[in-house]
């Protein structure tokens, strides 16, 4: 299977918010989750990693159309995954300027630059940019990853955020849609995550990702299947093996009855289970029954007035053998 991430990014890409607050939100949420804050010689700017080429034109454009800046693409090999990072970069005079209007930084009275490490209400402040913002958020930093064969969990979604306002304000965000979020610190991150198959469907549902949110009802829907197959399969090699148990019992049963000299006084229905037992060892009571001619309850019947008269036995013996 194809990696589930990139084509719930593949499909975010294709929803760009047509407003200035809907894109202001994407680029907002980019820096979140994916981006840095750098202080050079040079001065200060901003960048974000991805390992996607589509992601990384659609950064470079929105700092272009909103701020007017142009961000610098570097690649560098990961030798970890076995693929590049691509680096969009932008450092320059409007730095502060880019990164108040986009809610990371704001200005303190003082006049100082303080980051503001929350998301500001004026960032998602209507619909369009509450939905761009959840989108960019994992566009930026978000995974999801599905069961591998076997497992018995493992739907995960996540959202990594350098500072814990920023999850907790992203958290209250899915919140408002009904998607109840957890959050627990990864070493210096903080992650914001949905870990069941029911959250995941919606949170997909609310970010119109159709395409994925098909695509994860057929997985589940093969792997509840394939869990259904595996505990029919289970049932029955119990059964089997109970099976096994029962007749192993009843020929010992058997065996017993005749050593003692009983079976050859028992009347002739019993006697006929009893050498049709012998006859098939393994075999299986409704097969016992076949081979008789009667009902699988008549030779169940029989069976357990035989057993009855093996364990009257022993109980007699183990008891003669305690005086």
């Amino acid at each position: 299977m194809a990696n589930f991430t990139s084509g719930i990014k593949r499909e975010f890409l294709h929803k760009k918010p047509q407003t200035r607050q809907g894109k202001t939100a994407v680029f907002s949420a980019f820096i979140r989750t994916g981006g840095c804050i750098s202080f050079t010689q040079e001065g200060p700017g901003f960048f974000l990693v991805t390992e996607s080429e589509k992601i990384a034109e659609y950064y470079v454009a929105l700092a272009e159309e909103l701020y007017g800046v142009h961000c610098t693409v570097n690649a560098a090999a990961d030798r970890l995954r076995g693929r590049d990072k691509l680096t969009v970069a932008y450092n320059g005079d409007r730095t502060f300027d880019v990164l108040i209007d986009a809610g990371v930084f704001e200005k303190g009275a003082a006049g100082n630059y303080e980051l503001y490490a929350g998301i500001p209400p004026r960032i998602v402040a209507d619909e369009e940019s509450r939905l761009a913002y959840i989108r960019g958020a994992f566009l930026g930093g978000g995974s999801c990853t599905l069961p591998r064969a076997g497992a018995k969990t493992g739907y995960h979604l996540e959202f990594v955020f350098a500072h814990e306002e920023t999850a907790e304000d992203f958290a209250s965000l899915l919140a408002s849609y009904e998607l109840i979020a957890k959050i627990i610190r990864r070493k210096e991150s903080f992650v914001v995550y949905l870990a069941s198959l029911a959250a995941i469907s919606d949170f997909l549902a609310v970010a119109g990702a159709q395409n994925s949110l098909e695509r994860l009802n057929l997985t589940a829907e093969e792997r509840e299947e394939k869990n259904n197959s595996n505990r029919v399969n289970n049932c029955f090699v119990g059964n089997m093996d109970r099976t096994a148990t029962a007749a192993a019992r009843q020929s010992i049963a058997i065996a017993c009855l005749a050593e003692r000299g009983i079976l050859p006084r028992l009347d002739e229905e019993l006697k006929a289970v009893a050498a049709a037992r012998l006859k098939a060892r393994e075999a299986s009571l409704s097969e016992l029954a076949d081979a008789l001619g009667l009902s699988k309850s008549c030779v169940n019947h029989r069976m357990r007035r035989i057993m009855e008269l093996y364990r009257e036995l022993t109980d007699e013996g183990e008891e003669d053998k305690r005086k």
